[in-house]
């Protein structure tokens, strides 16, 4: 029996696993549950305990130590060495951890600030007269086959670097750099959340001017049907041009008289009412009409960020997925 159940499973070959499917939406859910995997398969929690008590430690036992050796350099009167020991003291004081809880993140920023001071110190020992001439910060008649500070230097330089490698060999940073990637997308997608509301407030305005435009011109149609109508249009153009002339002139005199003819052209029109509506119609329609191309605009150049944000999220979720498939072997579906 156990081999006729052999032999059904290798007459239909290996199982082909289906990429998971994720919404663009979840990305950083899924992300955050991968650093869970990784930080619970790697211990990486104990392990950024137990780094920061021998970094404690370490902090203990330099703090002390340099204390002797700046009193031992202060009664030998040697400023470089003593100058140097100033420069040591700085790297002690990062290793005090106030924080009572510290995480991966802060612990390896922590890393590359000591590391950062450590590396020009090392190298000022090694390019100096102290290197091998350390003789007045030991204690009176002690000897050390090697310079202590360098060696100081040397263990906890190798202490940051080993934690540095554990991290590494769990695969923590790849998914960092999937973090860093799903932030980015999550903000694109927050710019288009923002700028597609833009539009659903734009295209309402927009079908209400429209309509406010459809309803003006629809009684200037009926106001059209007017037999006074073709003598409102004769005067048109010169009543305009009056009005503006009139607003604009700051002569007494000139306006009273721009006024005059502004009433003698109402008055060719035979029908004070059909002008006074025709004016009020004319003036509302231009105000809807430029209403609706600024909206128009809107809309286009809004449209357009949109598409260029929709590009961007895109691209940046292409490269997340192959990231994904780089970096934990794992296939992976986007969805919008």
């Amino acid at each position: 029996m156990l081999t006729k159940i052999l032999g059904w499973f290798q007459k239909a070959g290996p199982v082909e696993i289906s990429p998971a499917s994720i919404h663009i939406n979840e990305i950083a859910d899924w992300v955050e549950q991968k650093t869970t995997e990784i930080i619970a398969a790697h211990k990486l929690e104990e392990e950024t305990l137990q780094q920061v008590n021998l970094l404690k430690d370490k902090h203990w036992v330099l703090d002390n130590k340099l204390d002797e050796w700046q009193q031992n350099a202060k009664q030998a009167r040697n400023t470089e060495v003593g100058l140097l020991l100033a420069e040591i003291r700085k790297v002690v004081e990062l290793l005090r951890f106030p924080e009572e809880k510290n995480g991966i993140n802060s612990v390896l920023a922590l890393h590359e600030k000591v590391d950062t001071l450590i590396e020009p110190i090392t190298h000022q020992i090694e390019n100096s007269f102290f290197k091998d001439n350390f003789a007045m910060i030991l204690p009176e008649g002690s000897s050390s086959p090697t310079n202590p500070i360098a060696q100081e230097l040397q263990d906890l330089h190798a202490l940051l670097q080993q934690f540095k490698q554990k991290v590494a060999n769990s695969g923590y940073h790849k998914i960092r750099t999937l973090t860093e990637k799903s932030i980015h997308i999550d903000s694109h997608s927050d710019r288009l959340y923002q700028m597609q509301q833009q539009l659903k407030v734009f295209r309402e305005k927009q079908t209400l001017v429209q309509s406010k435009e459809q309803e003006k011109e629809a009684e200037l149609q009926s106001l059209q049907q007017n037999p006074a109508y073709p003598n409102f249009l004769v005067i048109k153009d010169q009543r305009a041009k009056l009005m503006m002339q009139i607003e604009n002139n700051d002569n007494f005199q000139e306006r009273f008289e721009m006024k005059q003819r502004l009433d003698a052209l109402g008055k060719a029109v035979g029908d004070k009412e059909l002008l006074l509506k025709l004016e009020d119609l004319e003036y509302r329609l231009d105000h809807f009409r430029k209403q609706s191309r600024r909206l128009k605009e809107e809309i286009e150049r809004v449209q357009e960020d949109v598409n260029e944000v929709t590009r961007l999220r895109q691209r940046e979720t292409e490269f997340f997925r192959n990231l994904v498939k780089v970096s934990l072997g794992e296939e992976i579906n986007i969805t919008m």
